[in-house]
């Protein structure tokens, strides 16, 4: 027949298991969101952002200030697709020019009301840039020598390259959680194995 202290000694073995195998299912769990994450990440295309334009030009004649700009995020370097489309509202034609961190990359033809621009531009370092446009007028339609407002949207995306590598960060999410897992099945085994004998 067991002491009591025995029994007492038996308890708190057995509540110790139980506490650890709660906390290895917590970092079972953890490493298999970690493991999912790097996945999704591997799996999960960098999205275009779009930036609504609207402005009001503050000065006189063709060339419109101020300046619309706009803060961008580029996920990985490489380069990136400016895309501006001419509001169908408008009534007159405006060429724009379009810079990346004040550095101008490409002038559009004239656009026309509802027409199309779109710009490659070389390698982008990742992180944050800004993107500037400013529009130039010309006289036709209601446009009689000064440029009042423009407007339109600008997208922003990141161009895929058959060559391109997803962040070695990525790959360390991936290869970590699904290490983290199979070290913590391992364990598991082994813990049978020594309960069964």
């Amino acid at each position: 027949m067991a002491t009591v202290s025995q029994l007492v000694r038996s308890e708190a073995g057995t509540a110790l298991h139980l506490k650890e195998e709660q906390t290895v299912n917590i970092f079972k769990r953890l490493a298999l969101g970690v493991a999912v994450l790097g996945a999704v990440l591997l799996t999960t295309p960098i999205q275009a952002q779009t930036f609504p334009v609207s402005v009001t030009c503050a000065h006189s004649g063709e060339t419109c200030t101020p300046t619309f700009s706009t803060p961008i995020t580029v996920g990985a370097a490489g380069p990136i697709q400016l895309s501006f489309t001419f509001a169908p509202t408008a009534c007159s034609g405006v060429e724009v020019i379009m810079s990346v961190d004040s550095t101008p990359v490409f002038t559009t033809a004239f656009l026309t009301p509802g027409q199309n621009a779109t710009f490659t531009t070389g390698s982008i370092s990742a992180g944050a840039h800004t993107v500037t446009l400013q529009a130039i007028g010309e006289v036709g339609g209601c446009n009689t020598g000064n440029l009042v407002t423009w407007a339109g949207t600008l997208t922003v995306s990141p161009v895929s390259l058959p060559s391109a590598t997803p962040l070695p960060a990525t790959w360390m999410l991936l290869t970590l959680g699904l290490a983290s897992l199979g070290t913590y099945q391992v364990k598991d085994r082994i813990a049978q194995l020594f309960r069964q004998g």
